[in-house]
């Protein structure tokens, strides 16, 4: 049977982007690489779902059913057995103790891409929603919105600031410092819970404060050197690993982002995301698929 032979095709799907917003800037020559994608290929509205969220309108446009078929309704869902929220994108299930728990995509119906396959079309899929865990039938993917942060959440990020009365909102860890200008703080980045003590997981850290350079230098524990943080830049990627057990350890990425020193100290730490090279679980397929990427283009979100 002689091999098929097919034309390249990629699709371009971008998030809550407002086409009465994106149309005259299009026009215009404000959006120079979108506008040559659509020159030489196409560009169309897509209707969205309701509710419009991203999880919802993500997996109609994967699945091309709507929101009684394949599932997803919100970001949460309601426990049936508590009656309380919990995460509605994907969850864990564990038989029992002595197996490793495993990520269930909640997620319902077949998608483009597994009906592609099923033709023996191989298809590439990155970053689209509610794909974690990653789909197999799928030449490669790398999974999207859904993938947890490394305390278990949708972005988790840590803040630190020398304002006493600073609360934490929601999605944020809130961490007091003190200490005066020009010296060293001893604290702390937070990581994955403890399941004993339902408190998170240290590394030490310490911040030494350089105002008159605007900068300060960041160093967590496992780390051989401190990084610069720039006031008003992002820092350098910072791979981190949490020991959890006597033989368990979890590796991540963490980067900071120095607000101001002045008059009050803020600094910005963000979800600690899996690490693609040495993920908790699989992200992509195949599974060694998103540390290729990190080696041929360099560290990236998660």
């Amino acid at each position: 049977m002689p091999s098929r032979r097919f034309s390249r095709i990629i699709v371009v799907g971008l998030d809550g982007l407002e086409p009465e917003i994106a149309e005259p800037m299009l026009a215009s020559g404000d959006l120079p690489h979108l506008a040559r994608i659509t020159s030489k290929g196409g560009y169309t509205r897509v209707q969205t779902t309701y509710p419009a969220q991203t999880p919802v309108a993500w997996s109609t446009f994967a699945t091309g059913v709507n929101p009684g078929a394949h599932g997803i309704f919100d970001f949460v869902r309601r426990d049936p057995n508590t009656y309380l929220p919990d995460l509605g994108l994907n969850r864990f299930e564990q038989k029992n103790p002595f197996v490793p728990p495993r990520v269930v995509n909640l997620r319902r119906g077949k998608t483009v891409w597994d009906l592609l396959a099923a033709d023996g079309v191989p298809t590439t899929c990155l970053r689209c929603p509610c794909t974690y865990p990653p789909d197999n039938t799928c030449q490669r993917m790398l999974s999207g919105l859904g993938v947890p942060d490394l305390r278990g959440g949708f972005g988790t990020y840590t803040f630190y600031t020398s304002a006493p009365d600073q609360e934490s909102r929601e999605g944020e860890h809130t961490v007091i410092i003190e200490g005066s200008v020009d010296q060293r703080i001893a604290t702390y980045l937070p990581g994955p819970l403890d399941r004993r003590t339902r408190s998170p997981h240290r590394l030490e850290m310490t911040i030494e404060r350089r105002p008159a350079a605007r900068e300060v230098l960041v160093r967590v524990q496992g780390s051989k050197e401190a990084h610069v943080v720039q006031e008003g830049q992002w820092g350098p990627w910072l791979r981190v690993r949490f020991k959890l057990g006597f033989l368990q350890a979890v590796a991540g990425l963490v980067r900071f982002y120095l607000v101001r020193q002045e008059p009050v100290f803020e600094l910005y730490a963000s979800p600690i995301n899996f690490d693609p090279g040495e993920p908790v679980f699989p992200i992509s397929f195949p599974p060694e698929y998103a540390g290729k990427l990190a080696e041929a283009l360099g560290t990236y979100y998660t």
